[in-house]
């Protein structure tokens, strides 16, 4: 879709804002509901595609059903809560940062929704699969590609990601490389880097006025010193955004139509950071299905999932229909560049062909077989 925010692959797992679901798969569809609906609420998405959002989500999350982890329905509900309270308390916001306090409250919060069956060293699709809290760790080597559930690594030692650490810890970036160390409270020292995920759900990772440290504190009030990055842009409180368009950045009011924009998430509801004819990035309302687009990265100025198409937001192509600039409304866009639906498990593929949804089910296409498989 054209613009499904960073953090609506990594959330759409994780719950919805309705009321108890009584498994796993209803549960994952009522989360990718959520999420494209807020989407379509913030402005981002045209209705008409709703549920072609939510398929997309289902194709990159592959089958629900066998999903080898039991799904506790009650604390589900907890998890659900806790993605409504992200999206409410970030507003359009929460679809636009990469922000690992988000994703650090959602893993505290979800955390016993799903109890995974695949002990240590067993084969896994998913990280949900492992018991434990594992982590499944994916490789692609010698045109094979392996799986094992991975335990958590303890407080103190390296890590490749926050799911890699033991409930409590995160992963974060020190002197001699990655490394678990507790979530912390405040006054503790954090990493900018890890946006507040360093830090305890409602805390901020906030720099200090020289900016050569940081540490845990209450959300950053306006006129506070904020880190660029897209992963700490979050840490400012309320309404406020991270200026990127100054020397020093500070929390600063959103962006309102018409005014100069650093980035997507400075701007206020309903309004995208772009460039028009002049080139010059403001906040502008995204353009309809059939409006006229010109200047640089137009396909960003549409309205999702529609793209820039010689001067003109026109609708992505659907299965059976050219793909020239190699997108698609679903499926994929094979190497006639015609959109094709995507490949069972099993069925023949096309291993020179990029991108996420060739094969069905998560599955990757096999390079010496040619043919859509699981990773074992």
């Amino acid at each position: 879709m054209g613009k499904p925010a960073v953090l609506a692959v990594g959330l759409c797992v994780l719950g919805a804002c309705s009321s108890s679901v009584p498994d796993y798969p209803s549960y994952v569809a009522a989360a990718d509901r959520a999420i494209c609906q807020h989407q379509i609420d913030c402005g981002f998405l045209d209705p008409a595609y709703e549920k072609d959002c939510e398929q997309q989500f289902a194709s990159f999350q592959g089958s629900n059903a066998t999903i080898q982890a039991t799904y506790d329905p009650a604390a589900g509900d907890a998890c659900l809560a806790t993605l409504r309270g992200a999206l409410d308390g970030f507003g359009c916001r929460a679809l636009l940062l990469n922000d690992l306090s988000i994703s650090a409250a959602m893993a505290m919060a979800c955390a016993n929704a799903l109890t995974g069956k695949v002990q240590t060293g067993g084969t896994c699709r998913a990280s949900a699969e492992c018991a434990g809290h594992g982590t499944c760790v994916i490789t692609f080597a010698n045109n094979l590609c392996t799986s094992a559930c991975v335990a958590p690594a303890p407080v103190g030692q390296s890590c490749g990601g926050s799911n890699d650490c033991v409930d409590g810890a995160v992963c974060q970036f020190a002197a001699l490389g990655p490394t678990c160390v507790s979530i912390g409270d405040v006054g503790a020292a954090c990493s900018p880097a890890d946006g507040t995920g360093d830090c305890k759900p409602g805390l901020a990772c906030a720099p200090s006025a020289d900016r050569k440290s940081a540490s845990c504190s209450a959300p950053l009030a306006a006129g506070a010193p904020c880190e660029a990055s897209p992963e700490a842009r979050g840490s400012c409180g309320g309404e406020l955004i991270c200026d990127l368009l100054l020397t020093s950045p500070v929390c600063a009011p959103e962006k309102q139509l018409g005014e100069p924009c650093g980035s997507t998430d400075a701007c206020g509801p309903h309004l995208l950071c772009t460039s028009s004819a002049a080139a010059t990035a403001t906040c502008l309302a995204p353009i309809p299905l059939g409006g006229a687009c010109v200047g640089a990265n137009q396909d960003a100025a549409c309205l999702a999932p529609h793209r820039c198409v010689n001067g003109v937001c026109s609708a992505p192509p659907t299965i059976g229909q050219p793909c020239p600039d190699g997108a698609c409304l679903e499926g994929f866009c094979d190497a006639t560049k015609v959109c094709h639906a995507a490949i069972a498990v099993g069925g023949a593929c096309d291993p020179t062909v990029t991108g996420l949804f060739q094969c069905q089910d998560g599955a990757t296409c096999d390079m010496t077989t040619k043919t859509c498989k699981l990773c074992m």
